[in-house]
């Protein structure tokens, strides 16, 4: 991975059409994601986790410390807070490794940087240095919202990485000062929306029609074949693209990748919709559909990504709310909760409270659904403070 994440950043070097390498925070997170093939070792993986040795609000251990100073974290760290400096931030495309290739590359080590990010943000947070902790967390929280603006339907890695910023600054807020934690909220009040659900779609209504025109363009020659198979690949897996170019003549794949962008578009306009009415409208309109067009079903499946992505938005809108709820709370009391209804609910969030803190928990639910009950297994909660037994489930 090292070498394709160096090869990506020098292609944006190279060619600044994009945008000047010096300007682009891309060729900053891309240097940086190539310092990461080696990998984290565990202690910073579970950073951001609610691990006993590792996790949330402990005291950093002598390895993480040391981890910190090694000059590998520091040139990453560099790199992390060079991009977070710069404006624009355009990804860069690898075209042989197609899209798939590159949004996956893109949000896992975008993850695994965060994880470093926000151990340096709980460093500077044990440490009282307030400024310094919150720059780490904005950062953090800026990143997810650049990798929002490539994801596909399906990937939620922009919002593990938005939950676990706010999960590591609330870890602290019972003991930060009122005035650090309003400057926070501050600051994450001027950051853009982290994504609407509906812009995956339509982007992706994009690609398939772009890619519908590129089919119809191709000339019937002896490269025909392997220039579908290449341009299938862009959004399926190599052998799927391989065998669905086997079974169907180009005037089929174009009509059925024109059903596809079709698909796409009508699913971003159930995102807009409330949540419930999403979930029930989805499921009939995909098998509508899947059931004639092998790209819609070899995209869609049995496989409700829809759904995921939608409750995954949902999740962090209830989240964002909450965060502003609990300084709220902790600036004027028990009482300002009066003035935060939960959005997904007709009540203001339930408190629960924990060992050295409290729990803000919505009416908007997630997790594993129940066919028989067709219920969510868990409810939507934010935890403020360190994690006692009331604590919310795991962040990853």
């Amino acid at each position: 991975m090292r070498r394709h994440c160096a090869l990506i950043a020098a292609i944006l070097v190279a060619f600044p059409c994009f945008v000047h390498a010096e300007e682009n925070a891309a060729v900053q997170y891309w240097l940086a994601f190539s310092e990461l093939s080696e990998g984290l070792p565990r202690s910073v993986l579970h950073a951001t986790t609610d691990d006993k040795d590792f996790g949330f609000a402990l005291p950093l251990s002598e390895e993480q410390l040391h981890f910190l100073e090694t000059d590998r974290a520091r040139r990453i760290d560099y790199r992390f807070r060079k991009a977070a400096a710069l404006d624009s931030c355009v990804w860069g495309r690898n075209p042989a490794d197609g899209a798939a290739y590159l949004t996956s590359t893109i949000n896992q080590s975008a993850h695994s940087l965060a994880r470093l990010a926000l151990l340096h943000a709980r460093r500077e947070y044990e440490a009282q240095r307030w400024k310094n902790g919150h720059e780490y967390v904005v950062n953090t929280m800026r990143m997810a919202r650049r990798v929002a603006r490539q994801i596909r339907p399906g990937e939620t890695y922009c919002f593990m990485i938005e939950n676990m910023a706010r999960s590591t600054a609330c870890a602290y807020f019972p003991v930060m000062p009122a005035e650090h934690r309003t400057a926070l909220a501050a600051r994450v009040q001027k950051l853009p929306v982290l994504l609407a659900a509906h812009d995956a779609y339509f982007r992706e209504a994009k690609l398939y029609a772009g890619l519908s025109e590129s089919l119809a363009g191709l000339p019937d020659d002896a490269q025909r074949k392997q220039r579908t198979i290449k341009l299938l690949r862009v959004v399926l897996p190599a052998s799927e693209a391989e065998l669905i170019s086997e079974r169907y003549p180009v005037d089929e794949l174009e009509k059925f990748l024109r059903g596809t962008a079709a698909l796409q578009r009508k699913i971003g306009d159930l995102m807009q919709k409330p949540i419930a009415d999403s979930d029930t409208a989805y499921k009939s309109l995909v098998q509508h559909v899947i059931a004639d067009n092998p790209i819609a079903r070899a995209l869609h499946g049995d496989d409700d990504y829809s759904n995921w992505l939608r409750r995954e938005d949902a999740q962090s809108e209830c989240r964002y709310d909450m965060f502003f709820a609990a300084v709220d709370i902790l600036q004027n009391g028990k009482s300002a909760l009066a003035s935060h209804v939960d959005r997904f609910g007709s009540e203001p969030y339930q408190i629960v409270k924990t060992s050295d803190g409290f729990n803000l928990v919505s009416q908007l639910t997630y997790g594993t659904f129940d066919k028989e009950s067709k219920k969510w297994s868990h409810n939507v909660s934010l935890t403020i403070g360190r994690l006692g037994p009331q604590a919310s489930p795991k962040n990853d």
